[in-house]
């Protein structure tokens, strides 16, 4: 019959059963745990052994002893985790070893949480193979216990799912109701909110105040929420991720991502913290420009002295509007200038550059005003004199909009002011079974 000697571990949570086998290479070690561990799972520490691997009844080991009480040249690693597909499998797996002075396996079997258990390897130090076949023993029993969970662990979670999921669906519930009281009373006294834009609002009179104005402001808002992930933190602390949809009226829409953290008190789970986040994409620089948006298509200007062709497109990423303009006198081509209007994210504005036929160039910076745009734009010349001009853009309707160019200056000169009505060109006649290309 194999000697059995029992201990117990400092932290009374385990007990300690050492059966050598007699006759054998192996000895093997079995540590029972005695209530939860929640700390289970991917956990990592050291442990010494006895020099001698025969250990008889006035021996104890400890895997919870100081490495300040090691012996040389014997140390062991303490796995912890548990794989319900095959944990019972593992559970009672023995690894061989080959000889006295080789690798041992100390297998710690299933606490309550069903299917986990811990592991310890002893290593006393061998020779360079078996040196090697305990790493690799090592690394194949962490990587399969790296992936155990627990079943009853996870009976645990489902809980606490519900339970927080029910604490949102009734704060909804509350804030559909513009219960502002109710709302204020998810939180802790002293529980916080963090919008979007930074903004902290701290303990119930500063939520109530806000809750309060929100409905004044948005009444009929409604709330709805999508729960991406609620994770268990100790026995009091939940933290949840998701999205928040808020609708008040037809049109005013928002959606908002949050951590929320959660503290359960008398037994009730209460709100600790909400971080908000602008779940709304940031517009693109194509966005910014759909206000020019009309801009687009073939327009024409003439006078009794010149006539200028001007042409609108997105280019091919619709980022940009590339504008062409081409001015003729008596059928004669006097200047062609390309102009590139953009967003430009430094100064918040639309912005635009324009480059000549001659070799001058320009640009300005676009300001929306009420009865269209202004543009404050600055060119050099190929003489190398610099350019200013003030140019308003206003639409008439779909198809006209006038261009008045003011405050002109080119060098030392002043330049003439012009006024333009600029107007649709109409479209190119096709030939029948034909189509134009844009």
């Amino acid at each position: 019959m194999e000697p059995v000697i029992d201990a117990t571990a400092p932290d009374s949570s385990s007990r300690q059963r050492v059966v050598k086998s007699s006759g054998r290479v192996l000895t093997t070690f079995v540590i029972e745990p005695k209530g939860p561990e929640s700390e289970i799972g991917c956990q990592k520490s050291q442990a010494w052994m006895p020099m001698d691997p025969s250990i008889d009844k006035n021996q104890h080991f400890n895997p919870f002893a100081s490495p300040l009480s090691r012996p040389a040249g014997r140390v062991g690693s303490w796995v912890r985790g548990g794989m319900p597909a095959i944990g019972v499998l593992f559970r009672k797996m023995q690894l061989k070893g080959v000889r006295r002075r080789a690798l041992f396996l100390i297998t710690i079997s299933r606490s309550s949480h069903d299917s986990s258990f811990d592991r310890l390897f002893l290593l006393e130090e061998p020779p360079l193979m078996l040196r090697l076949a305990f790493r690799v023993s090592v690394l194949f029993v962490a990587l399969m216990g790296a992936a155990v969970g627990s079943s009853s662990s996870a009976r645990a979670q489902d809980d606490i799912v519900s339970e927080v999921a029910s604490v949102e669906e009734s704060l909804t519930a509350a804030f559909n109701a513009a219960d502002v009281d109710a709302v204020v009373n998810a939180f802790l006294a002293d529980g916080e909110l963090i919008d979007e834009s930074g903004l902290l609002y701290r303990g119930h009179d500063e939520l109530k105040d806000l809750f309060s104005q929100y409905f004044a402001k948005f009444p009929g808002a409604k709330l709805s929420l999508q729960i991406d992930s609620i994770r268990k933190i100790g026995d009091q602390v939940a933290i949840e991720e998701g999205t928040r949809f808020l609708a008040a009226g037809d049109s005013a829409f928002a959606q908002v991502r949050y951590i929320a953290t959660l503290s359960k008190k008398d037994g009730k789970w209460k709100l600790a913290s909400i971080r908000e986040f602008d779940d709304q994409p940031a517009p693109t620089s194509g966005d910014r420009l759909q206000t020019l948006a009309w801009l687009v298509g073939d327009w024409i200007s003439e006078s009794s002295e010149l006539a200028v062709r001007i042409s609108y497109r997105w280019d091919e990423d619709k980022n940009f509007l590339v504008g062409k303009f081409l001015a003729t006198r008596g059928g004669q081509v006097v200047l062609k200038t390309e102009q590139r209007i953009g967003w430009d994210p430094l100064t918040g504005k639309i912005r635009s550059w324009m480059f000549d036929s001659d070799g001058g160039f320009g640009g300005g910076l676009w300001t929306p005003t009420q009865e269209g745009w202004v543009i404050k734009s600055e060119s050099t010349q190929t003489d190398g004199s610099i350019g200013f001009a003030t140019v308003y853009y206003r639409q008439l309707d779909q198809d006209r909009y006038q261009m008045i160019g003011t405050d002109r200056l080119i060098g030392d000169e002043t330049a003439e002011d012009f006024d333009v009505t600029v107007t649709r060109a109409p479209p190119k006649p096709t030939r029948p079974g034909t189509a134009t290309k844009e």
